[in-house]
């Protein structure tokens, strides 16, 4: 089997099975991708050897990747070829019998101090207070006054992101991709899908933030008419 035509079928049989999220997909095709590309055109599965895999390896050191991403990299591509060896294709994963190092991540990620946090909710709440947004509406308004309703929603949201991040410490990934179905209003938390598919509740426990986040719900129910479930 071709390496080309084995990474098809690991994408349509591995991810068939494994709950993985659009983004961790796509990371999986451009690192395994990129493995073809350092291959022949015509290489084969089973010639996935540890002699290749240090090549490979080298040639990544080379165009300067950092350690994390060579690791990641090698992370996937060790998953697909323990794919293969449980299918029967390969005997046994070229991993086996070899040994690799990175070196050591020395870069820790920059946190905000008190004072650009302050600084960041403080400008939100200014924007937001700025453009207060009417209970009574039901949909954006219509002609001139549209831009106007829109800079209206987009300042309530923004505080809204703004202050659940700094108030549950989740992730920008997860909160961008939460849902009206996941604020359970009665419990005051979120339901967060996290890494590898696993779910988890973020309590919200200010009394500001919660107030934050249900008027920022009741706005997306109103612009989108959903009606507010029954508690």
């Amino acid at each position: 089997m071709l390496l080309s035509q084995a990474i098809d079928d690991f994408f349509q049989g591995y991810f068939s099975t494994h709950e993985r999220s659009a983004k961790t997909r796509v990371a999986y095709r451009s690192d395994l991708d990129q493995v073809a590309t350092h291959a022949t055109r015509d290489f084969e599965l089973t010639s996935l050897t540890p002699a290749f895999i240090e090549g490979w390896a080298a040639d990544l050191r080379l165009k300067k990747y950092s350690p994390a991403s060579m690791r990641r990299k090698m992370v996937v591509l060790k998953v697909f070829c323990s794919y293969w060896v449980r299918k029967g294709v390969l005997s046994e994963s070229p991993f086996w019998r070899v040994k690799l190092s990175f070196g050591r991540i020395t870069q820790l990620p920059r946190a905000l101090s008190e004072t650009e946090m302050r600084g960041l909710l403080t400008q939100a709440r200014q924007t937001q207070s700025a453009f207060p947004i009417s209970r009574k509406g039901a949909v954006l308004a219509k002609g001139k006054s549209s831009n106007r309703s829109t800079r209206q929603y987009r300042a309530l949201r923004n505080l809204a992101l703004v202050d659940l991040l700094f108030a549950t410490g989740l992730r920008v990934g997860e909160v961008s991709a939460l849902n009206l179905v996941d604020f359970a209003v009665s419990d005051s938390c979120f339901r967060v899908k996290g890494k590898g598919g696993r779910d988890r509740l973020a309590f919200v426990v200010d009394e500001q933030t919660l107030r934050i986040q249900q008027e920022h719900v009741d706005c997306v129910r109103r612009l989108l008419r959903i009606a507010p479930p029954c508690l």
